[in-house]
């Protein structure tokens, strides 16, 4: 079987890497030989977000449409395509369309993309159409989605849908025992993309007042800083580095607001904390409140007071930190690892192979 996934970054983009790269090799095991065609390149997405560099990404762009025509003419080399959140970063479906009409579409998204994300408003917004979702999922033949709320949406218009959460190569990220003992003040983490710093920053109340009773160090770990008001050690995301960077947080956060946009998220951020054995305290928004089960592999607050009352209770209890930290490291074992859900994933594909060879 040869399946051609169309996605819409490289590597260094944390959905691309979950939904697709990370089961690249499960795959190979087991006959899928995988092509991997990005609209942005590593290069392109190097300058994509810095200001200047106009003609270099005007030639990026030109580029990534060269590699999606090329993408349409090689069509019949392959038995699936899969794509991921969108082939094309404009508001044509074109490419999706025509690619349904060649072979089987497998459509994957991971994020409530059907919206406008209001905490990445669009500078082109005449150019961006959060509605051609809804087109993709009528030409697709199957459907893959993170969690329920986006299998509900995805429902609606086709009827094939599948869920596969977000998942983590727990071979990879493995707890490594507690890297501050002794050297320097207890870490509260947040790690995360320039497009969910702001929501960090509705912490900074909590945190400043947790910071007059406490001594703790605030580690942030993104492409973008944040000023909290407080001293804090930030870190620019590396994708080498990463690993490294859990490692170091004592507890892990990840504060959301309710919205529609957010109760679409995945939860990749608590899954990489409870993948290192870290206690973790989140927004009991969406996904966030499947993944834990308050008070027994971590927290959940719904309130400036909750978030207050429970990451006091972690600063202070090393003990209740240990055993969230295992329990966090057992369910994503369970339920969000690479080992349990790549199967799925082939499952998927073996069978929208069969349907297009018995169709043929």
């Amino acid at each position: 079987m040869k399946v051609l996934f169309v996605i819409p970054y490289p590597v260094e983009i944390a959905s691309t890497r979950q939904r697709v790269f990370q089961f690249f090799p499960y795959l190979a095991e087991h006959g899928v030989q995988c092509v991997a065609s990005s609209f942005v390149s590593s290069e392109f997405y190097g300058i994509l977000y810095a200001a200047g560099n106009v003609l270099d990404k005007i030639r990026h762009t030109i580029q990534g449409c060269t590699s999606r025509v090329r993408d349409l003419r090689s069509a019949s080399d392959y038995d699936l395509v899969f794509v991921h959140r969108e082939a094309f970063p404009f508001f044509t479906t074109v490419v999706e369309r025509r690619l349904a009409s060649k072979l089987p579409l497998v459509y994957d998204f991971d994020d409530a993309i059907y919206l406008m994300n209001p905490t990445k408003p669009s500078l082109l917004p005449l150019l961006r159409n959060p509605a051609k979702v809804k087109t993709i999922l009528g030409v697709s033949s199957c459907v893959i989605v993170g969690n329920e709320h986006l299998a509900a949406f995805a429902k609606d218009f086709n009827s094939n849908v599948h869920i596969i959460p977000t998942c983590i190569d727990t071979n990879y990220y493995l707890p490594r025992g507690d890297d501050n003992v002794g050297t320097q003040k207890l870490v509260v983490g947040w790690i995360g993309s320039r497009s969910t710093v702001p929501y960090l920053l509705s912490l900074k109340n909590v945190l400043l007042n947790l910071s007059k009773r406490y001594e703790f160090a605030i580690k942030i770990v993104s492409n973008e800083d944040l000023d909290l008001g407080l001293p804090k050690i930030f870190k620019q995301w590396s994708l080498m580095e990463e690993l490294s960077d859990l490692h170091s947080f004592d507890i892990g956060i990840m504060p959301l607001p309710d919205n529609k946009w957010t109760r679409g998220k995945c939860g990749y951020k608590i899954i990489q904390y409870m993948a290192v054995g870290k206690p973790v305290i989140a927004s009991s928004v969406g996904v966030n409140a499947e993944i834990i089960v308050d008070g027994y592999n971590g927290y959940l607050a719904k309130s400036p007071n909750d978030w207050n009352h429970k990451l006091s209770r972690l600063i202070e209890n090393k003990s209740i930190r240990d055993t969230f930290g295992a329990r966090g490291r057992t369910t994503v074992e369970e339920k969000y690892s690479l080992a349990v859900n790549a199967p799925k994933l082939l499952t998927i594909l073996k069978n929208m192979c069969a349907v297009n060879k018995w169709n043929q």
